[in-house]
């Protein structure tokens, strides 16, 4: 699926909770209420999200702005978040799939060690429902579940 198709899928405003979760717990540690806006960018070249979000009594948001190469079939995406990756910039790249899901992989500098792995996927859930996850991955591979949003198209 190419973005054109994906706008009218997407776009529009959408509320709903943001879960948090640091170094691999079983449960949350943060959870908050978020607002995420979908809207084309760049004349319909690129697809923005655009999300607030809360921890620890602070108010944080992002930027999402993702690109398809039709030809070559191959998600492009840029992302910044004032929690997440503050100063710096997050370049990722992958696929939207015949069903519109988005699957985009990148990669951040750890404190110590080799640089790891930052997987975002965003996929529908059903007519009006949305959710994004965000998986942290080792050097070694395994996945580790960071974030999950769940949002509900406002009216």
């Amino acid at each position: 699926m190419n973005l054109a198709e994906l706008h009218p899928r997407l776009a529009g405003r959408w509320a709903g909770r943001k879960h948090l979760w640091l170094e691999d717990q079983p449960t949350p540690q943060g959870t908050s209420a978020s607002a995420l806006l979908i809207a084309p960018a760049a004349k319909g070249c690129f697809l923005r999200f655009e999300y607030s979000w809360a921890h620890q009594e602070a108010e944080h948001e992002g930027l999402l702005i993702v690109g398809h190469d039709d030809k070559r079939l191959r998600a492009t995406a840029v992302w910044i978040d004032s929690w997440h990756m503050r100063e710096r910039v997050m370049h990722l790249q992958g696929s939207i799939d015949a069903q519109g899901a988005i699957s985009l992989l990148g990669a951040y500098r750890a404190p110590i060690g080799p640089d790891l792995g930052w997987r975002i996927g965003i996929m529908k859930t059903g007519p009006d429902d949305l959710r994004i996850v965000m998986h942290d991955i080792s050097p070694e591979g395994d996945k580790t579940l960071a974030v999950r949003a769940d949002y509900r198209r406002e009216r």
